[in-house]
This record gives structure tokens, C-alpha cells and sequence, in this order.
């Protein structure tokens, strides 16, 4: 997934409690991922800041240093 030259998140969900929690995946994560942050919950307001994230991405010149939503 992080060979894919454009954003691409990755959601965690965390069935007993009935939640969600997201991660960009980048460049950096070459191996498998054992485990997320739950820093990133995935609610009303992370939902706005991911979609920012993505349009700002196709709106300019489509290149991606860093997210907001870092491992």
C-alpha cells in the first residue's frame, strides 16, 4: 500500500468497543504493521481533517510530505 503514489489510509477497528481509529500509510512503512495508534480516532472531526488532507493532495500538485494522521 505505501507504494501507491497517493494517499492511502489505513483503519483499525476495534470491535468491542465500537471504534475506529486511522493511519496514513507512507513510504516509511515498508513492513507489516502490527499494531495502530489509537491517537486518531475516527470521528466527525478527524473524518474533516482526512478529507482535507486528500482533496489538498489532488487540488495541488499531488505530491505528499507528511500527514496528519502519522503512526
Amino acid at each position: 500500500m505505501s507504494a501507491f503514489p497517493a494517499p492511502t489510509y489505513l483503519v483499525g477497528i476495534h470491535e468491542d468497543e465500537e471504534r475506529a481509529f486511522v493511519v496514513s500509510v507512507h513510504g516509511e512503512m515498508g513492513t507489516a504493521i502490527p499494531s495502530i495508534t489509537t491517537g486518531h480516532e475516527l470521528t466527525t472531526e478527524t473524518l474533516k481533517r482526512l478529507w482535507d488532507e486528500v482533496r489538498d493532495f489532488w487540488a495541488h500538485d499531488m505530491t505528499r510530505s507528511t500527514s496528519y494522521f502519522i503512526n
